[in-house]
């Protein structure tokens, strides 16, 4: 399901159109200290823990989509996922997809190929990409095999 920007700003809170801000640590934990817990160095950002690692809080981007490679038998799903974590290809030849490809990971261009597809047939798909706890949905596309 794709970020509700509506949900974001109602769980944040927004007032008279200006963004509220609470401290908080790098577990999302609200904090009342405007400075960084011990052992932490002066300058660490909320997002950073002591031992250097991340913790995402955007969704995943999925872009450049695109099918190529079309036959009988198969097509290739192409996109590109701005942040690594996992990923698939949902499809089907209905509107309720029913088959998942094979899951994988990482970021940037992503190369998924559909096999024992059948011949002539409308097929649906859509990309989901999950990272740090959040997934995001691609819009819904369709090819037609030979």
């Amino acid at each position: 399901m794709p970020v509700d920007a509506g949900s974001i700003a109602s769980q944040v809170g927004a007032s008279g159109g200006l963004w509220t801000h609470t401290p908080v640590d790098w577990r999302g934990n609200e904090t009342n200290t405007p400075s960084p817990p011990a052992g932490w160095p002066p300058n660490a950002a909320a997002a950073t823990p002591p031992d250097g690692s991340r913790v995402d809080t955007i969704a995943p981007s999925i872009t450049a989509i695109s099918v190529s490679g079309i036959t009988t038998t198969g097509a290739t799903i192409n996109y590109t996922l701005d942040v690594a974590g996992t990923n698939q290809v949902e499809y089907g030849q209905t509107m309720s997809f029913g088959s998942v490809n094979t899951e994988g990971g990482g970021s940037g261009p992503q190369v998924k190929p559909l096999t024992g597809l059948t011949s002539a047939r409308l097929y649906y798909y859509r990309i989901r990409a999950s990272a740090g706890g959040l997934t995001t949905y691609s819009p819904q596309g369709t090819f037609t095999t030979l």
